[in-house]
């Protein structure tokens, strides 16, 4: 069986999401124990993160989905975690209130840059074709 770029990247996305919703089944505590390893270097995260979302970036774009495809599949993400956050939205603006937003912003540069970077690319690309 020859799997495309795309389907390789939907089945690794899949095979983490049936082994994470396994182990919620199974044992959250698992599941948070990882979660609390994984994240103590927030950083190395966030690099991490960072190169594997550019890998990824590339790979879509190579495969033949333009950024305005992309971008509406983000669309659709965003409304997905806002659905599975919204319960959570009281405390999370309240942890943001005692964080202080601007330092908030200040940690979220490299994401912000990132979005920054793909929507001056979907609206060039909505303007220019």
């Amino acid at each position: 069986m020859n799997l495309s770029v795309i389907e390789i990247l939907a089945s690794i996305l899949i095979i983490l999401a049936v082994v994470k919703v396994i182990i919620l089944i199974l044992n959250p505590q698992i599941w948070l124990n990882f979660i609390s390893k994984i994240y103590t270097v927030p950083i190395v995260m966030t690099v991490i993160g960072f190169i594997l979302s550019v890998l990824v970036l590339y790979f879509i774009v190579n495969a033949g989905i333009s950024i305005v495809e992309i971008l509406a599949v983000c669309l659709f993400i965003a409304l997905l975690m806002l659905t599975g956050l919204a319960n959570y939205a009281g405390d999370l603006v309240a942890w943001i209130k005692q964080q202080e937003i601007v330092n908030v912003i200040k940690n979220l540069w490299l994401y912000s840059a990132m979005w920054l970077f793909l929507i001056i690319w979907g609206i060039y690309i909505l303007i220019t074709e």
